[in-house]
């Protein structure tokens, strides 16, 4: 059984709700948990974290569940030979329902900025990328794989494409997706 977590619109009161969900219907996406990050803040939190979701995604794909590793700018270079990466890349093109964003930010990344005349404001404010550390830490990509207590399973995929992790969804003709990493305030609001 999965259960998720709902909060209501207005009251912003919790509720957990059984989610009727098949397991090869569903797919994890584990976003940018790298093995160090610019801000000392948030390589604490992946250390913390990586263990706890490592588990969680050990348990999905016991079920069935389709495990995505999607950490960005790391596929060109130390995840390039591995078969998960070549798998993702080789999934057949399919094309999105609405255009994927081109334009860029943070040094040249894909950013799909919210569309003022139909959404709100990010509940966040991420003009200072994501640093909560007093003095703010200096940003740059010091990142070059995701963090070593993440276990990359011979069925998984590995991507940091839009478009990739499209085809593959609809290829594996996934319903229902799990997200979850470290800055998700960021990384898949934008």
């Amino acid at each position: 059984d999965f259960f998720g977590q709902v909060r209501d619109t207005k009251t912003g009161k919790p509720t957990i709700h059984r989610l009727d969900w098949q397991p090869n219907e569903t797919a994890m996406v584990i976003c940018d948990m790298w093995d160090t990050h610019w801000c000392k803040g948030a390589t604490a939190r992946v250390t913390e974290l990586a263990p706890a979701i490592n588990e969680v995604v050990k348990i999905g794909r016991s079920r069935g569940l389709t495990i995505l590793f999607c950490p960005s700018e790391t596929c060109a270079s130390f995840y390039d030979t591995f078969p998960q990466r070549k798998r993702a890349k080789d999934c057949p093109f399919v094309a999105t329902p609405i255009p994927l964003s081109t334009r860029t930010r943070f040094g040249g990344h894909t950013w799909v900025w919210p569309d003022s005349t139909t959404e709100p404001d990010l509940p966040i404010d991420e003009s200072d990328g994501g640093c909560f550390c007093q003095p703010k830490c200096t940003d740059a990509s010091p990142w070059t794989k995701q963090h070593d207590a993440l276990e990359i399973a011979q069925g998984d995929f590995i991507t940091d494409d839009g478009q990739e992790t499209y085809n593959i969804l609809r290829l594996r003709n996934i319903k229902n997706v799990f997200v979850m990493g470290v800055h998700l305030n960021m990384c898949v609001l934008g």
